[in-house]
């Protein structure tokens, strides 16, 4: 039987050739996965970056040694060119680097895109047939902006606004002259342009864009400025009542000032204050002092009338002030009237110390309370007697108001020639000067009053004695008055009492009398001597005012007595004698005056006056 053929295993065969290729691609694969896996945070081997090689780094070590290489993109310059000016900016100025983070990004992303097994291909493909990654660079668009602001800092010419001037009769616009400057923008995006491509050369042209740059403040805005403050520089007239005065149009003028407002424009303005030394000038010519109540006497001496007071006025500068300025501006309105309005001053009411129905009340109960006269020898010393009667006619009928002040020198006019005084006796460097000083010999008129304000005992301020005793005077209780350069000497009371005091005052060649009237409350009469108090030279007073004034002066001590010379002199004729200066023993002396009112002491004074000591001189023609 013949034997039947045997058949090839087709099957098997396919079977084991499938098997062993599955196989070879289970052992290819698994290489491959562990390929990729030792690359899993490296860039795989065969890549570079703009011919840097990057293969096997890490993130850090690609971007090192990508700055490194690539380093050379931030060197360069951009000329640019406007107009006729040219200005260069080096490519780190602006930033200018290679893009790191891009070209290490696409360098990882090489062998890592596709399914899992394109992917490990595509790694070992990298290191077999190797992978570029072409470059690119970026800008520091801060940098940039900066770099193009300073270079149009060179080259930008900045406007002149439109401006006021004042001139001697107005004012005048001065014009507004108009700037260029790169347009920042444009240069921006050419330079960018310029450089995006990373084949640039190491120096590239950029031409820029000048554009006008038009002034803030305008030829017009300015013109209409000059307008309003033509129709502000006008004249100022301040009113009261009937009363006018004007400021005139020219110091209006000099107040006004032109400034761009906060909305942009620009306007004439006055300073809030500008006008005020000017108003406060003017309150001199405004301001009316209170007139005081006063009384005049009949024959007997006795007061039989009232002369009435009336109240003053005081500028409020500093309240007149806005009012001035609010009607300065308001006239810079082109619809302002062509007569602007009058301004109200802002003034305040002052009124007398002594009101006129005060003294009606106090009136009919006026007497005097004290009185002092002072004997003197009309000669040179004291202006032939103008010297101490003038300023005497002064002070009569002046009242002192409850509470008030008497100044000497505040209460009298000026001390001048035109007014009669005359040259007199001064006390200058410790020797008598004759006609030293213009109202020399004035001390007797207020020695006088002291010593009448003294017995009535009202309060005594500022007292000073002379230099050397002068005898007719009471011991301790002289009041010298002097004005010589700054320095002031006066003599000052207050009436602290509840009723007005009246100083009535009497003056002839060689005599001066002041007497003080106020209302009795007793019936006390000693108005001028006192009382002697038994025992001793001290004087005692009981005054009508209800106060009881007592002085005691101490015995003289620190005694220096004064010596007499003779000087024979060919200034005189044979046998003529002139007294030079006259012997004045020096000492001290302490008056205390004690005043006493409802039975308790109000005041108690002590006046220690060191008087120096002159020694005579006496020439002798030859």
């Amino acid at each position: 039987m013949p034997t039947a053929p045997r058949r090839f295993p087709f099957g098997r065969l396919i079977f084991a050739v499938v098997a062993g290729f599955v196989l070879a691609l289970a052992v290819g694969t698994g290489a491959l996965f562990a390929y990729q896996g030792r690359y899993a945070d490296r860039i795989y081997p065969g890549v570079t970056i703009a011919g840097v090689d990057v293969g096997g780094l890490d993130r850090a070590g690609a971007r090192a040694a990508v700055e490194h290489g690539l380093a050379g993109f931030a060197t360069g310059t951009i000329v640019v060119t406007a107009s006729e000016s040219t200005v260069r900016i080096p490519y780190a100025a602006v930033g200018r680097r290679a893009d790191v983070d891009r070209l290490v990004d696409e360098a990882f992303a090489v062998g890592r895109t596709g399914d899992t097994v394109v992917r490990a291909a595509d790694g070992v493909g990298s290191l077999v047939r190797g992978a570029a990654v072409a470059p690119s660079v970026v800008l520091d668009q801060t940098a940039l902006t900066a770099a193009v602001a300073g270079a149009a800092a060179q080259v930008d010419a900045a406007p002149v606004d439109a401006s006021a001037a004042a001139t001697p009769t107005g004012f005048k616009t001065v014009a507004s002259v108009a700037g260029r400057g790169i347009d920042r923008t444009a240069l921006e995006a050419a330079i960018t342009a310029a450089l995006a491509d990373p084949a640039s050369p190491a120096e590239v042209a950029v031409t820029a864009t000048l554009v006008p740059i038009e002034p803030t403040i305008t030829d017009a805005e300015v013109a209409d400025a000059v307008a309003a403050a033509g129709r502000m520089a006008a004249d100022v007239v301040l009113v009261q009542g009937k009363e006018t005065w004007t400021i005139p149009a020219t110091t209006v003028r000099s107040w006004i000032t032109f400034a761009p407002t906060t909305d942009g424009g620009y306007a004439a303005t006055v300073a809030p204050d500008a006008p005020i030394a000017t108003i406060v000038a003017l309150a001199k010519k405004i301001n009316r002092a209170p007139v005081e109540a006063s009384f005049f006497f009949g024959k007997n001496s006795a007061v039989v009338g009232v002369s009435p007071g009336a109240n003053g006025r005081s500028l409020d500068a500093a309240a007149t002030t806005p009012l001035v300025v609010q009607a300065i501006l308001a006239r810079s309105a082109i619809d302002a009237p062509a007569t602007p309005p009058s301004v109200a001053l802002a003034l305040t009411t002052t009124t007398p110390k002594l009101t006129t129905e005060q003294a009606k009340t106090a009136a009919p109960l006026m007497r005097k309370i004290s009185s002092w006269t002072t004997y003197y020898e009309v000669s040179e010393s004291n202006g032939f007697g103008n010297n101490i009667s003038i300023p005497a006619r002064d002070i009569n009928g002046t009242v002192v108001a409850p509470g008030a002040v008497f100044d000497f020198w505040q209460s009298i006019g000026p001390v001048t020639y035109a007014r009669g005084y005359r040259d007199g006796g001064a006390i200058i460097n410790g020797h008598s000067q004759h006609t030293g000083a213009l109202g020399g010999g004035i001390c007797s008129t207020s020695t006088t009053l002291f010593n009448a304000v003294a017995r009535a005992g009202y309060e005594t301020l500022v007292k000073k004695n002379h230099y050397y005793y002068i005898t007719r005077y009471p011991v301790g209780l002289d009041a010298t008055v002097v004005i010589s350069g700054t320095s002031v000497q006066t003599m000052s009371w207050r009436n602290d009492s509840k009723y007005p005091v009246l100083i009535q005052s009497s003056a002839s060649p060689g005599v001066v009398t002041f007497a003080l009237y106020t209302v009795a409350v007793n019936n006390a009469g000693a108005v001028g001597g006192g009382t002697k108090i038994p025992g001793s030279t001290n004087l005692s007073y009981q005054v009508a005012n209800g106060r009881t004034v007592k002085f005691i002066t101490s015995p003289k001590f620190n005694y220096r007595p004064a010596s007499s010379s003779v000087s024979y002199t060919s200034s005189l004729s044979p046998g003529a004698v002139k007294v030079v200066e006259y012997a004045d023993d020096g000492f001290d002396v302490s008056v205390t005056r004690t005043v006493s009112e409802n039975g308790g002491i109000i005041h108690s004074d002590t006046w220690v006056s060191h008087y120096a000591q002159v020694n005579g001189l006496k020439l002798i023609g030859q």
